[in-house]
C-alpha cells in the first residue's frame, strides 16, 4: 500500500512480493454501542409473544455466542435450568458444547416458554412459530428477527452472524482468555478468533512496528 500510494523512498520496494501472495482478512464487523442499547431496550420492553421469542434468540446470540443454526435447533432437554447451562451438538461443526447460560439469557428463554411458547405442542424444539400450525423455526428466522430488533440497521453482508462476532470481540476487549473464549463458543481452538484481535485497537496499539526496524525509510520521515 505504502508503495503504490508513493509514500516509500524506493518506489519499487513493494514489488518485490507480488499482492498475490499477501495473506487477506475480512473486515469483522459488529454492532455499534447504540445498536447493543437498543437490543436491552427492545429485550426490557417486549410484551408480544413475538417480541418475547425475539428477545430470547437475539441474547442467545449476544451473550452467549450461539449460532442462528443451533439456536433454531436448541431443544426443551438441551437446557439445565439448574446447573444454569446449555448442552448443544454443533450443526456446523458437529461437536459437542457446553455453553454457561448467563441470567439475563435463562430468564428470556424462560419467560418465552411460559408466555409466549404454544402450549398444545408434542414438540420438543424450544423455538416455535408464533401462529398455527405451530412448527419449528427455521434458521431464516433469527434473520429476521434482527431486523425487527434493529430496523434501521443496513449493513451489506451481516446477518445474525454479527451476535456472535459481538460477543467474541467485546471479550476480547475486556482481557478474556481467547481459549476461554474458544471454549464459550464451543471452538476446537483459538485460531478463528484471530480476526477479532483487529477491533482491540487498545491492545493492537501496544504492539506496532517501527519501519525503521525493517529497513524501509519512507519520504519525508512520515
Amino acid at each position: 500500500y505504502l508503495g503504490r500510494e508513493g509514500y516509500l523512498a524506493s518506489p519499487d520496494l513493494y514489488m518485490s512480493m507480488m499482492p498475490t501472495a499477501e495473506s487477506v482478512e475480512t473486515i469483522v464487523t459488529i454492532f455499534t454501542e447504540d445498536e447493543v442499547q437498543t437490543i436491552r431496550d427492545y429485550v426490557g420492553s417486549a410484551t408480544t409473544p413475538l417480541g418475547i421469542r425475539d428477545s430470547a434468540i437475539m441474547l442467545l446470540g449476544c451473550d452467549m455466542g450461539m449460532r442462528g443454526c443451533d439456536i433454531v435447533g436448541l431443544r426443551l432437554q438441551d437446557i439445565d435450568w439448574k446447573k444454569q447451562y446449555i448442552r448443544i451438538r454443533q450443526d456446523k461443526t458437529d461437536r459437542d458444547a457446553v455453553l454457561a447460560m448467563p441470567t439475563a439469557v435463562g430468564n428470556a428463554v424462560f419467560r418465552y416458554l411460559r408466555d409466549a411458547r404454544h402450549k398444545g405442542t408434542d414438540s420438543d424444539q424450544v423455538f416455535l412459530s408464533i401462529d398455527a400450525p405451530y412448527h419449528p423455526i427455521k434458521r431464516s428466522v433469527c434473520y429476521e428477527t434482527l431486523h425487527r430488533v434493529l430496523p434501521d440497521r443496513n449493513v451489506q453482508g451481516s446477518g445474525f452472524h454479527v451476535t456472535r462476532k459481538t460477543f467474541s470481540t467485546n471479550r476480547l476487549r475486556n482481557g478474556v482468555n481467547p481459549s476461554m473464549i474458544a471454549d464459550a463458543m464451543g471452538q476446537a481452538g483459538t485460531a478463528s478468533l484471530t480476526p477479532y484481535l483487529s477491533l482491540d485497537n487498545e491492545r493492537m496499539s501496544l504492539c506496532p512496528i517501527s519501519l525503521e526496524e525493517l529497513s524501509i525509510s519512507v519520504k519525508g520521515g512520515i
